[in-house]
């Protein structure tokens, strides 16, 4: 009851899909750890609709006696759904913040160390979601108290509209096929350019790369660094 309560109708989809699809059980106790799904063959499943900085501990963990795979719903579109406090739908729109693939490496930076683990496999699924809102009479702090202005609407859920495009990560040769055939030496701007990324999450690509030991430094140009595709991938 713990560990599903507050749990979002987009991460009980995708936990209930994975453990459908796998032959697994919901919600088992691993260790320390209640985790999403366990199949009958040990392999843990972890569903991660949000930040990543406080999973990494968790999966360094189950990681050591356990394969793990992890699935991300990426939310690329995002509908902004407002209710009334009897649950009628006010308004509905659409956010003008689109996310891609590369988005991932907002969150990518918080674990990288575990990305090429021998037992660690990335799913990423892009998807439409709806985020819900319930109006309130007056302006209140949010649930994680996070909020530095008081607004007047609580967040109640997350729900998937539609799924997209799929891709799994387990290798380095996974993971540079998001440089989408960069010339032999490249910067950030090389880069974006090659794969249509924004600049920020493209500095996070090339800065987790070569942390993962996929890409190296040959050189700098002012606080500008060049890098190129180590010879033994």
């Amino acid at each position: 009851m713990i560990n599903t309560y507050n749990e979002s109708s987009l991460h009980k989809k995708f936990k209930t899909e994975a453990a459908q699809k796998y032959r697994g059980k919901t919600e088992q106790q691993v260790g320390n750890y209640i985790c999403d799904v366990v199949t009958d063959d040990g392999t843990i499943i972890e569903i991660q609709t949000k930040s990543f900085k406080n999973i990494c501990a968790k999966l360094e963990d189950l990681l050591k006696t356990h394969r793990v795979i992890l699935i991300y719903p990426l939310i690329c579109e995002t509908y902004i759904e407002y209710y009334d406090e009897q649950g009628g739908l006010v308004s509905r729109r659409k956010s003008p913040k689109k996310r891609s693939l590369y988005s991932i490496f907002d969150e990518l930076t918080g674990i990288w160390p575990i990305l090429l683990h021998k037992n660690f496999t990335l799913n990423v699924v892009e998807t439409v979601a709806a985020k819900k809102r319930q109006k309130t009479a007056e302006a209140v702090q949010s649930a994680n108290k996070k909020r530095r202005i008081k607004k007047n609407w609580l967040s109640f859920d997350t729900e998937l509209i539609a799924e997209g495009a799929r891709r799994s990560f387990c290798s380095k040769k996974d993971y540079l096929a998001l440089l989408s055939e960069s010339p032999e030496e490249f910067g950030v701007k090389e880069a974006a350019a090659r794969t249509g990324a924004p600049m920020n999450q493209t500095r996070k690509m090339l800065w987790t790369l070569h942390k993962m030991g996929i890409i190296e430094k040959t050189g700098q140009e002012g606080r500008r660094f060049i890098y190129r595709i180590k010879n033994d991938i």
